[in-house]
């Protein structure tokens, strides 16, 4: 029984098809990256700003608290600081999308860490003390808690268990560093005891973290996908084709699109009723992906079309993957026969595309191609089509 919470908390963390997005950010989807960048960088900015004010401000406090030139140095340190998180909140890269978590959250604690450590050597070198109108044990309590209220603070983002981890070894370092130095930090307290309070806020922050992150990402998948086929919805698969296709002209690399739309599809919704006809699309959508690469992304571009984007991959390269779909089948119809499609083959390089939205036309132009071949047909250049699903292989789809 007493073991219940941490069972509890086990399940919710590892509950999916997936650990690792919750673990390192190399997991995380285009859209999932992409909010949680947005999310991030707003409560950074947000927060930054909220210190430069917050810092500043001590300075009164701190005048009041300290004889002259001890409250005066930490002044200084204060006004760079609030410069640095200023300059953090309102650099114009911000605008640009350009500055990643990573370096925004490094600066974040960086900042602050540094705060922390340059308060703590004038206060041990000028051996500040007065009694001022606080007193000089209220003022250092305040210096002392800044690691404590850094490491809160990364309650406040969805970070990976690896962010929060790299986060939370700079905060102990920095406070394990202080207190070997200047151990009249600790008033008494152990360096281990003080130690743990730091380790244990840290932990408590990344759980709190990495539960926020785990809500992210079933909020934004659901939002990104269609409820029917669990493909991609077309504004995701859109956005996500717009990035594989920028990423594909920096690196020089192919990029190919295979337009699916499946045949006399309409026919089914007349004949046996809508309920058949989803049917039809969740069989279809599920046959597609289990036999494509996990590099690859499905995409309901239409009601029976699909998109399916293929990184890093030639029209020779793309011809085994329709050949392997083909052998697989798309399913059945409900009187028994074999769903098929009429597939258009597009290469970024090969046929020169613009963009994205020139290299999806060319795709659905040489999908209606093989419609009006006859369907079942898929090609990748004006002229030559291929018989898609084959009369030997049709029984068994």
């Amino acid at each position: 029984m007493p073991r219940q919470p941490i069972v509890t908390l086990a399940h919710f963390l590892t509950s999916g098809d997936d650990m690792r997005p919750l673990l390192t950010p190399a997991g995380h989807s285009h859209a999932v990256a992409r909010e949680r960048h947005g999310l991030i960088i707003g409560r950074v900015r947000m927060l930054a700003l909220l210190l430069a004010a917050l810092t500043v401000a001590w300075v009164g406090v701190d005048a009041m608290s300290f004889r002259w030139p001890a409250w005066g140095a930490l002044a200084a340190d204060r006004l760079v600081s609030a410069g640095c998180f200023l300059t953090l909140a309102c650099h114009p890269r911000w605008r640009r999308g350009r500055l990643g978590i990573a370096p925004a959250l490094g600066l974040l604690v960086g900042i602050s860490l540094a705060f922390y450590l340059t308060a703590q050597l004038m206060l041990g070198l000028m051996g500040a003390s007065a009694p001022g109108f606080l007193g000089e044990g209220a003022a250092n309590t305040a210096y002392n808690d800044l690691p404590y209220i850094t490491a809160a603070g990364l309650a406040l983002f969805p970070l990976t268990a690896l962010e929060s981890g790299l986060a939370g070894l700079a905060i102990l370092g920095a406070t394990a560093l202080s207190m070997t130095v200047w151990p009249e930090i600790l008033e008494g307290e152990s360096l281990a005891n003080a130690l743990w309070h730091v380790l244990v806020t840290t932990g408590i922050a990344g759980i709190a973290g990495i539960c926020q992150l785990r809500l992210l990402i079933t909020l934004t998948d659901q939002a990104s996908r269609d409820g029917l086929t669990q493909a991609l919805t077309r504004q995701a698969g859109a956005e996500l084709l717009a990035v594989r296709f920028a990423n594909a002209e920096r690196l020089a690399q192919p990029l190919t699109l295979a337009f699916f739309d499946l045949d006399q599809f309409k026919d089914v919704n007349d004949r046996y009723g809508h309920e058949a006809g989803d049917t039809v699309l969740c069989e279809a959508a599920r046959r597609i992906r289990a036999n494509v690469r996990d590099s690859d992304t499905l995409v309901r571009w239409g009601g029976e079309e699909f998109l399916l984007i293929l990184p890093a991959t030639t029209l020779a390269d793309a011809l085994p993957i329709i050949d392997r779909l083909a052998d697989g089948g798309l399913g059945l119809r409900p009187n028994g026969n074999p769903q098929t499609a009429s597939i258009g083959l597009a290469e970024r390089m090969s046929d020169g595309s613009r963009d994205w939205n020139d290299l999806v036309a060319m795709s659905d132009v040489r999908m209606y191609a093989a419609k009006r071949a006859g369907r079942n047909r898929y090609t990748a250049v004006a002229g030559c089509l291929i018989p898609f699903i084959r009369p030997d292989l049709a029984g068994a789809a």
